[in-house]
């Protein structure tokens, strides 16, 4: 699964997703593939979801389809126990996730047959918890 290699910290602050307000400000556009999936909500991906995304589009690509993943989990959930009392402290660390902002390219592919792309991506989209659209580049 993708984690970090190394953090400055074991723990951070919350990680918040505003449900309307954020949007992406540099990672909208298609910079590598001619094709890709586009966040339409704001929401996080566990690592899990984007390994599954990725195995999807590499079977349904074909041996000369190229992907490229552009999102990755580098934000740290914490949990307690059931039944702790408040206080004594931050949770401990239970998983890495990755935040998606409406309007967030997350995977970018390429295949000599537009029809495969679109094929991939559409059932990539189903294994990822938020709504995604299929984008094109400039061709």
């Amino acid at each position: 699964m993708l984690k970090p290699n190394k953090t400055k910290f074991l723990k951070y602050h919350k990680l918040r997703v505003n449900l309307n307000e954020h949007r992406a400000t540099s990672s909208y556009q298609l910079l590598y593939g001619s094709h890709g999936l586009q966040a339409l909500e704001n929401g996080i991906l566990t690592p899990q979801q984007i390994e599954a995304t990725r195995r999807t589009l590499v079977r349904n690509l074909g041996q000369f389809g190229k992907v490229w993943i552009r999102v990755f989990p580098h934000f740290v959930v914490t949990n307690k126990p059931k039944e702790v009392r408040m206080g004594r402290g931050k949770g401990d660390f239970k998983m890495y996730v990755a935040k998606a902002c409406t309007g967030f390219t997350m995977f970018e592919v390429t295949a000599p047959l537009k029809k495969n792309c679109l094929i991939a991506l559409r059932k990539a989209s189903t294994k990822l918890p938020i709504n995604c659209q299929i984008v094109r580049g400039g061709l």
